[in-house]
Formats: C-alpha cells, sequence, structure tokens
C-alpha cells in the first residue's frame, strides 16, 4: 500500500516534468527501491529511495537528517556537450555543459570550492548563489575565501553540483572531516 502511493506521487510529479515512469525494483534486501524514469528526450535516470539505515552507511553518517536519496544517473549518454566559460583573468576553460558555478569553483582548484561564497556572471557586481547554471560564454569570478581557508561546504552542495570532480572533492572532504554520531 506504502509503494503503490509513493509510485502515484512520483508518476503525478513527473508528469508535469515530462518524465515517464517506466518500472521500479527493489534492491538486495528490499529495503531500498528505485524508480525507472524517462524524459522527453529518451534520456533515462534512476530515482533511488532508501531507507534510513542504508542511506547513513551510504553516507558515513553525515546525511542524518534525511530519509531520502536521490541520485540522477544519465544512461546511455552518447556525448558530453562542453561549455566555454572565462575565468576572471579571461582564459577560457571547458566544462561538462550543465555545470554549475560550484562546479568550475570545483575546476578551477579544490579549495576554492570548498572555501566558495558566492559567484558574479558577466561583469555584474551582483552576488549570486553557488548554484546558478552556466552557459556558453559566461565569464566567470568565483567569490571564496581559500586564502584565509575559511571553508563554507555543505551537505547540500551534492544537490546542485554534477562534475565528476566536484562530487569526488566533496566527498572526500565530508568523509575525512565529519565526526560520525
Amino acid at each position: 500500500m506504502e509503494l503503490d502511493s509513493s509510485i502515484e506521487f512520483y508518476k503525478a510529479v513527473l508528469r508535469l516534468q515530462n518524465v515517464r515512469l517506466l518500472d521500479y525494483r527493489y534492491i538486495s534486501d528490499k529495503s531500498d527501491i528505485y524508480f525507472l524514469m524517462e524524459d522527453s528526450s529518451f534520456n533515462k535516470y534512476r530515482l533511488f529511495l532508501k531507507s534510513k539505515n542504508s542511506y547513513l552507511k551510504d553516507t558515513y553518517g553525515f546525511g542524518a537528517t534525511a530519509n531520502i536519496h536521490f541520485r540522477q544517473e544519465k544512461m546511455f549518454q552518447q556525448q558530453t556537450s562542453k561549455l566555454l566559460i572565462y575565468d576572471k583573468k579571461n582564459r577560457s576553460h571547458l566544462i561538462e555543459e550543465g555545470a554549475s558555478a560550484l562546479d568550475f569553483a570545483f575546476y578551477l582548484h579544490t579549495d576554492i570550492g570548498l572555501c566558495a561564497k558566492s559567484v558574479c556572471i558577466n561583469g555584474s557586481k551582483q552576488e549570486l548563489p553557488l548554484s546558478t547554471k552556466l552557459k556558453n560564454g559566461d565569464s566567470v569570478i568565483i567569490l571564496s575565501d581559500s586564502r584565509s581557508k575559511d571553508i563554507h561546504a555543505q551537505i547540500d552542495w551534492f544537490e546542485f553540483v554534477c562534475t565528476k570532480k566536484a562530487i569526488k572533492d566533496l566527498i572526500t572532504y565530508f568523509k575525512t572531516n565529519t565526526v560520525l554520531l
């Protein structure tokens, strides 16, 4: 009964985003489940729902407040598109399409990413959040406390990073700097 209501909820929410729920599968001991989904461009994704115990075990305890763990996996991706992004010294960099300003901060250097506060894009003085998605040709200035080593990393940053380097650097940081309760 509980699973049926979950499925209906996700069908309703995903329908608004033009995403179809194709199937659901149990994982190992049936405490975890994932939904197989497909968007309008025929990209396939998995939405993992985990039990609290499994979630804590997988995240080494630093996700203690969450009961649901989302993990988006693109399957059968044919080609990775790149964005041309300029740094504050007007040097060009290629980064994965869909990258956020935080992904770019980690691309520049791990310390810049961990100490990032906000971003200015295309010469604007307005500070934008690190979750801001970058567009091709953007000129990006990351505002960071990397010189003073004032780390601002937060667990919810996983929600808007998509590059392997940013994810790896965040996992490494939280594994080594989080005390398990």
